[in-house]
């Protein structure tokens, strides 16, 4: 909605109103820079900006219209500084590393310092959020998520909202797992394994509650994927065994296909040392770019307002030449809401997705 009413001449904000919001929209119009309106407007088209209102909430910005750059309102300057629309593969393990701590006193710093959250013990929400954000991986077209890490730290899919992940766009992720199977010993192998960029929250309880039975639950994303095939995780990890608890962020392996008795998943959380998770089952996350890059076919795609070749080249990972090419568009091509394009298959092996 957001995106529409930029589309149509408006800067939009979200302002709470007790215990709701609602939209407040700036038309820009003749005037409007010497109005009482001019500070809303100004601060849409900075980086940060946020208008002197103590009840406005941030919102993610959009790109602006050419008619708005022409007419002075934004410099061509902020969509290279907003708007990082690099088609690339996310590197998701470059990202973690930079968060790795082999002690809890360093663990406790980059959780408070570099994370902005208090207890490193719990921080898997934000951890997988920070990484993410690093990663550029977060989808250009709809959502407020990219934000905060709010809608990581509250994660819990099973139980609240409408729809598994309520706050996540559904035209924007699969949810590609949804089991009652304990994690540890689950055959990846054969019944699909995880990979590159999935989120996977594994529940602590039969219900929404903790027990506080040594288990926990846990959200955390595959970074990687080694030589030997194994998928790998930048996580916090809690020892709870031997008298001594210690925490630590480390790069784990979370399982081998075809191997149901090492890693993270089958061991380390599987009560040897570091407590229980997934015992009540797990959900997986898939962000519909690698569903894509996975399957390795063309698909159509319904452009959405606000909706630019690049911007779609940056949601589904593959190159802005490659969708004009298919399509047999010109350079100079402008897409409609409503237009059915191709997105064309990016050609990697399941390893680089």
């Amino acid at each position: 909605m957001a995106t529409v009413f930029v589309q149509n001449g408006f800067v939009v904000w979200l302002r709470s109103y007790g215990d709701t919001f609602r939209l407040l929209a700036i038309p820009i119009i003749p005037g409007v820079d010497e109005s009482i309106w001019s500070n809303y407007l100004d601060a849409y088209w900075q980086r940060d900006g946020k208008p002197d209102d103590d009840f406005i909430i941030q919102v993610s910005k959009k790109i602006p219209c050419h008619w708005m750059i022409d007419a002075g309102h934004v410099s061509n300057d902020f969509i290279t500084e907003v708007f990082n629309l690099d088609w690339q593969s996310p590197d998701y393990l470059a990202a973690g590393r930079q968060y790795l701590a082999d002690s809890c006193r360093e663990a406790y710093r980059v959780s408070q310092e570099e994370i902005g959250y208090w207890d490193a013990t719990s921080m898997c929400g934000p951890l997988t959020w920070q990484i993410t954000d690093d990663a550029n991986s977060f989808p250009y077209r709809i959502g407020n998520y990219d934000t905060s890490a709010d809608l990581f730290i509250n994660a819990n899919p099973r139980y609240w909202g409408a729809r598994p992940w309520v706050g996540f766009d559904p035209e924007t992720y699969d949810l590609v797992v949804r089991t009652n199977e304990q994690m540890a010993g689950y055959d990846f192998e054969t019944k699909g394994n995880l990979f590159t960029g999935d989120i996977l929250f594994s529940y602590g309880s039969s219900d929404q509650w903790s027990k506080g039975d040594g288990n926990f639950s846990h959200i955390f994303m595959v970074a990687g994927i080694d030589d030997s095939n194994s998928r790998l995780a930048v996580t916090n990890m809690v020892k709870n065994r031997g008298g001594v608890k210690d925490c630590f962020i480390h790069e784990v392996s979370l399982y081998t296909p075809g191997d149901r008795f090492h890693g993270a998943i089958n061991y380390e959380w599987n009560d040897h040392g570091y407590g229980i998770t997934g015992r009540y089952g797990f959900d997986v996350f898939r962000w519909k770019w690698i569903t894509h890059h996975i399957e390795g076919q063309s698909r159509e795609y319904t452009v959405r307002w606000g909706e630019t070749i690049e911007t779609i080249a940056f949601d589904w990972k593959v190159s802005p030449e490659s969708i004009i090419e298919v399509n047999h568009f010109s350079k100079e091509v402008q897409l409609k809401p409503g237009q059915l394009i191709t997105i064309p298959v990016l050609e990697v092996s399941n390893n680089e997705v």
